[in-house]
């Protein structure tokens, strides 16, 4: 007799407006049991995203949110210490944040190796698999649930590897990230920020704009790295260039986010991080 494939569905948890969405209606929307939440922290997120992610924990059960994060050694399990070590030349290589420069951009490795490997990780430790333990496809099938919306619908990918199938439920039911916010406020819940890395370079100026108005201390941080990418004692790639957090090419600090030319920036995570894990 053929043995029955267990299946296992988790989130990916962002603490963002869609990834909460789907976490807090997942069995509505999806009419299965969530196993888990999984949420890939860069130890650089907004205090707001920690805040939520904690009354999240109260709504979905602490138990079932699982947070992972990158390996230490190269990556430090942080992207902010990785990133200055990566500019103090300490590092065999860079794959912190992503940024401009004079002529193009540096290609992102930030959400492969801060939020992508660590949750395959994640999940093949809850399904009880050891590292590099080979992956019984005879009898475990992942499904990893991710909350793009339709606004978003460039960003479906599917997944890297052959034992994890990606599936979008927001897609599915035709809800936009507008609809995830009207929810929120319909059943009187706090709506989440969007979750992204303090110093990413895919933020609209309206996100720049409000980070320095009310996170004076992280767009002081986030001042401080864009500098320090033109400050870097190594010369090994990317920072044998001129490298900006901001597409104006200007040094943070003295960028107009509020000038009329700038304040229809669109926010570039739809067009360039299209990973489908930030922002969510």
């Amino acid at each position: 007799m053929q043995q029955k494939i267990k299946e296992y569905n988790f989130v990916s948890l962002g603490a963002g407006v869609q990834s909460s969405t789907l976490a807090l209606r997942f069995e509505e929307l999806t009419g299965k049991k969530c196993d888990g939440y999984v949420f890939a922290d860069t130890k650089f997120e907004p205090p707001g995203v920690y805040k939520y992610l904690e009354f999240l924990k109260t709504k979905l059960g602490s138990h079932l949110v699982h947070t992972c994060t990158a390996p230490e050694g190269q990556l430090k399990g942080n992207i902010l210490k990785h990133t200055l070590a990566a500019i103090n030349g300490k590092t065999k290589y860079y794959s912190g944040v992503p940024a401009y420069m004079e002529k193009g951009f540096i290609r992102r490795q930030c959400t492969s190796q801060f939020k992508i490997i660590p949750i395959h990780k994640k999940l093949r430790e809850l399904v009880g698999l050891k590292p590099r333990q080979r992956f019984p496809k005879d009898k475990i099938k992942i499904y990893l649930h991710i909350g793009i919306s339709t606004d978003e619908i460039m960003r479906m990918k599917p997944s890297r590897v052959w034992w994890l199938e990606h599936k979008f439920p927001l897609i599915d039911k035709n809800i936009s990230r507008t609809n995830c916010i009207l929810w929120f406020k319909e059943n009187k819940l706090p709506t989440p920020a969007k979750s992204a890395c303090i110093f990413c370079a895919y933020h609209s100026n309206g996100v720049w704009a409000d980070m320095k108005k009310n996170s004076p201390k992280e767009f002081a941080m986030a001042v401080k790295i864009d500098k320090k990418l033109r400050q870097a004692k190594t010369k090994k790639y990317p920072f044998d260039v001129k490298l900006y957090l901001h597409p104006s090419k200007k040094p943070l600090d003295e960028v107009d986010f509020e000038k009329k030319k700038n304040k229809n920036q669109p926010d570039l995570f739809d067009n360039n991080c299209v990973e489908g894990i930030c922002g969510v």
